[in-house]
């Protein structure tokens, strides 16, 4: 589904779909990645029918040789990630057939598995994302790890815990990166973080001085950002602070961050927005102080739902928060927040209350994914202050009526993707 956003008109909705027939991805794939390379052209990786294009003349997603169909180099397994290592050349990350490098004007490819008398063995088949470093290193996580690879050189670095190397990772469940410059920072599942420096040497960090056994890092790690190039968060149970330079961690020390499981993090200038199953936490990284905001009964003014999806900072620097329970914005003159929720008798309202990913257009319009009744805008705002919302569901040719992420392009369109399709 591609949503034009032009500033006069309602959106214009055009559906999106593949071809059907041998080797096509089918009329409806399940997307689940999206990647435009460097020539504008949009990528679609699929659940078990490949990988395909999409044809911009047509609106038709179609298929690849050799990357789509059961007969591909992907075969049935399930596309995770697509990276453009150098012009005209991909690599796809699949969750089940390893690796797959093609050539977009060759039409040739050729998949990696697992080998262990390789001697720089992919570690395991089974990919969950790819990302391209400024350095052009290509970074793999799997279900054993994270691997190392150097498009032009002629093999593969894996990364993985071992009791025999000091330098290695001291897991290999790898939860959550984040990028600070050159450099990669990872958090694992079973608690920690390290880095990876651009000559691909590993780095753990150690608690510092001082902080006590039961004060680690011993729980996943869920949510790493990077607040400048001297500092970056982790949340796992609980908000550590890394020090890039001593490469030493130590837990936040706040009643309201300690013990609380961090699922996403939103850096704000000095402000660490911190989104846990209790509510949001506002923590000065200056000052050290931090402030609650969660759903109080009888106060109108505060946050919808304690359990926060999604967070996002618009082009006037205004908070945005989604729930279960409805859409708030933050009001810093009050610290309060504006609810925008769904009204039974009112078409140009929220459609529903259980909402989860958001973007943001040029034209600085909300496009928000609702769980039930597809994607929604909103579009503009009257003027008593009342905002209208547009609302496109599957009974009017949208794909779903739950939709997963929403993004927006380089070419300024929003793309969404549904359990049925692009």
């Amino acid at each position: 589904m591609v949503c034009s956003s032009g500033v006069a008109e309602p959106p214009n909705f055009e559906p999106v779909t593949g071809l059907t027939g041998p080797g096509e991805l089918g009329e409806y794939p399940p997307v689940w990645t999206i990647f435009e390379d460097n020539e504008g052209r949009l990528w679609v990786g699929t659940d078990k029918a490949g990988a395909g294009i999409l044809n911009r003349a047509t609106d038709h997603m179609e298929r690849v040789p050799a990357l789509t169909g059961p007969d591909s180099l992907i075969g049935a397994a399930t596309v995770r990630g697509i990276a453009e290592t150098r012009q005209n050349q991909f690599w796809i990350a699949t969750y089940g057939s390893g690796l797959v490098t093609y050539n977009a004007v060759t039409g040739r490819g050729r998949r990696y598995l697992r080998d262990l008398t390789s001697a720089t063995p992919l570690s395991n088949n089974f990919l969950r994302g790819i990302f391209m470093d400024r350095a052009g290193i290509v970074w793999l996580g799997t279900d054993r790890g994270l691997s190392r690879v150097d498009p032009f050189a002629d093999g593969l670095l894996n990364i993985h815990a071992s009791p025999l190397r000091p330098d290695g990772l001291r897991g290999n469940e790898v939860r959550s990166v984040t990028a600070q410059g050159d450099r990669i920072w990872v958090g694992f599942d079973q608690g920690g973080f390290a880095v990876i420096e651009p000559n691909g040497q590993i780095r753990n960090v150690k608690a510092a001085s001082g902080v006590k056994p039961a004060e680690q890092s011993k729980r996943e790690v869920l949510a790493m950002k990077a607040a400048n190039a001297n500092v970056v968060y982790a949340g796992g149970l609980g908000l550590y602070e890394i020090n890039t330079v001593r490469l030493t961690y130590r837990p936040v020390s706040n009643p309201l961050l300690s013990k609380q499981v961090i699922n996403a993090l939103l850096i704000d200038g000095n402000d660490v927005w911190v989104a846990t199953y209790n509510g949001l936490v506002r923590y000065n990284r200056v000052s050290h102080q931090a402030q609650l905001f969660a759903h109080q009964v009888g106060h109108p003014g505060s946050l919808s739902d304690n359990y926060v999806r999604d967070m996002l900072l618009d082009e006037k620097g205004r908070l945005w928060v989604t729930t279960r329970l409805g859409l708030d914005r933050f009001n810093p003159a009050t610290a309060s927040f504006f609810h925008y929720r769904h009204q039974p008798h009112d078409p140009t309202s929220l459609p529903n209350d259980n909402i989860q990913p958001i973007a943001e257009d040029l034209h600085g319009r909300l496009w928000i994914g609702t769980i039930g009744d597809g994607l929604t805008v909103l579009w503009n705002w009257t003027p008593d202050g009342k905002p209208h919302f547009r609302t496109l569901r599957r009974r009017d040719g949208f794909p779903s009526d739950i939709v997963l992420t929403v993004m927006r392009g380089k070419d300024g369109r929003i793309w969404c993707n549904t359990p049925n399709g692009l």
